[in-house]
C-alpha cells in the first residue's frame, strides 16, 4: 500500500486563527478512494522549514500533498521552496496566466502586477487548474512518487483535490477499497464498551476504533 502524507503550511493554523478543515476533507476523500492517509502535519510559512520537511517527506513517502502558501504575497513562500528543493527553475506558464486573467475579467477588476507571479510554475511540473481562485496547483511525478501542492483556501483546494488529485492517484496507484461500519451507542461509557468488546479481535485488515462524543460513543 502506498504511503501518503499531507502537510499543511500556514502560520494562521499554528496560532489557532484558522481551523484546518482541509485535513479532514483530504482524509475522507483518500479513505473513500481506497488510499488512506498515513500521517498529516502542520508547519509554518518558513522556507527553511518547508525545505527540511520536503526532504523528509520525499524520502519516506510515495505521495506528498501540501497545501497553503501559493498566493502572491511576501509570506507565500511554498512554491519557491518547492522549486529550490526539486532544483527546478520557475517558468512563466501562459495557460495559467490566461486562467488568472479570465478570473479577473469575470469580476471586472484590474489585475495587480504581483499576481503575475502566480503564473510561474516550476519547470517539469504540471499546473492544476483552479476553478475558484487564481493560484494554480502543482503536480510532479518522479520514480513512481507523486507530489501535489494545493492552495490553502478550502473551496479552491477541495475542487482541485476532487477533480485532479484523486483521479491521478486512482489511475497510477494500487487502490484497496476501505469499508467502514459505525455502531452508535448512547449513555454507555467508553470504558464499559471497551470491556464488553475486548474479546473482539483485530486483524491485519480489520481495525476497531472508539470515538467518544457528548453522551454517545461510536
Amino acid at each position: 500500500m502506498s504511503k501518503i502524507i499531507y502537510v499543511a503550511i500556514g502560520n494562521e493554523i499554528l496560532i489557532g486563527k484558522t481551523i484546518n478543515t482541509n485535513e479532514s476533507f483530504i482524509g475522507m476523500q483518500l479513505t473513500s478512494a481506497g488510499l488512506p492517509l498515513g500521517i498529516s502535519m502542520t508547519i509554518k510559512d518558513d522556507k527553511k522549514m518547508i525545505l527540511k520537511t520536503l526532504g523528509h517527506c520525499w524520502e519516506h513517502y510515495d505521495v506528498v500533498i501540501v497545501s497553503g502558501g501559493l498566493g502572491p504575497t511576501h509570506d507565500d513562500v511554498t512554491k519557491y521552496a518547492i522549486a529550490e528543493f526539486f532544483k527546478k527553475k520557475l517558468i512563466f506558464n501562459n495557460s495559467a496566466w490566461s486562467a488568472i486573467k479570465k478570473m479577473y475579467e469575470a469580476k471586472n477588476v484590474p489585475i495587480p502586477e504581483i499576481v503575475r507571479t502566480q503564473a510561474e510554475i516550476p519547470q517539469g511540473f504540471t499546473a492544476l487548474p483552479n476553478k475558484t481562485g487564481t493560484a494554480p496547483g502543482l503536480y510532479f511525478t518522479e520514480n513512481n512518487k507523486h507530489f501535489f501542492a494545493l492552495p490553502g483556501v478550502p473551496s479552491e483546494m477541495k475542487n482541485m483535490f476532487v477533480y485532479h488529485v484523486v483521479p491521478k492517484l486512482k489511475r497510477t496507484l494500487s487502490v484497496n477499497p476501505i469499508y467502514q461500519k459505525t455502531i452508535r451507542t448512547i449513555g454507555i461509557p467508553e470504558s464499559t464498551i471497551f470491556t464488553k468488546t475486548i474479546d473482539v479481535k483485530e486483524t491485519s485488515i480489520t481495525k476497531i476504533a472508539f470515538l467518544p462524543k457528548s453522551g454517545m460513543v461510536d
